[in-house]
């Protein structure tokens, strides 16, 4: 006969509690995730940790706004970078080191489509709250 393999609970945050539900946040690969859980999922013992098995976390809704998943196509390119620091004056090494403001503000001029894409896609999802 064999033995069922006991599994562990993992620590959560808990972010939010509303009714029946829970946002929990974890942390993979030193990136935070949250997902929505049904609050009796939660092991809440005598400790001030709140646990919850990872077999009932991976069957959660991701939390937030699937970014990488909308964005997946969506690159900045190295050559739109180094055309936004030649439009700024920045060439050399001495340059990016001596004006690291301009040097900022040409990434961020090079990320703009991005971020429209990134707006655009927060118009579309509701702003409704659990």
């Amino acid at each position: 006969m064999k033995s069922i393999p006991v599994e562990n609970p993992i620590v959560v945050t808990l972010v939010m509690r509303k009714k029946q539900v829970v946002i929990v946040e974890t942390t993979e690969n030193s990136v935070p995730k949250r997902a929505v859980v049904p609050a009796h999922k939660l092991i809440e013992d005598n400790s001030s940790e709140v646990k919850i098995l990872q077999s009932d976390l991976d069957m959660g809704i991701e939390y937030g706004v699937p970014l990488s998943d909308l964005l997946k196509d969506r690159v900045i390119s190295a050559q739109q970078v180094s055309d936004e620091l030649h439009k700024n004056g920045i060439w050399t090494a001495e340059e990016i080191y001596s004006n690291p403001k301009v040097v900022q503000s040409a990434i961020l001029s090079a990320a703009k489509p991005l971020l429209a894409d990134v707006m655009q896609i927060a118009k579309s999802f509701s702003r409704k709250e659990l």
